[in-house]
């Protein structure tokens, strides 16, 4: 009477694993030589028109609360509208660094 085996029998070209049938960590796996989709290259120079973009923002926003402790830097005084466009432009300098870049 012919023995009766649960699983799969193993093909006879492959060898008997022992433990785990998983590769382990310490396996070398195939690098990628190319830059992963998720990944977008930005050009240095969208880097810095992001910055000053940014930079411009926060330096209006700071200028018109200094309107309010007496100094005179803007024209018009203290104005709402001056936080706007600041604010504005230092979130839409997020575009120019790839932070809502959606992966290809």
């Amino acid at each position: 009477m012919a023995s009766k085996s649960r699983g799969r029998k193993k093909r006879p070209s492959q060898p008997p694993t022992r433990g785990r049938a998983s590769p382990s960590v310490n396996e070398s796996a195939p690098v990628p030589t190319q830059r992963p989709k998720a990944v977008r290259f930005r050009p240095e120079w969208h880097k810095v028109v992001g910055g000053v973009e940014f930079g411009a923002g926060a330096l209006l926003m700071v200028a018109n609360y200094a309107e309010l402790s007496g100094s005179h830097v803007l024209p018009f005084g203290y104005q709402i509208w001056y936080f706007v466009i600041g604010g504005a432009l230092a979130y839409y300098s997020t575009v120019w660094f790839g932070w809502w870049d959606r992966p290809r």
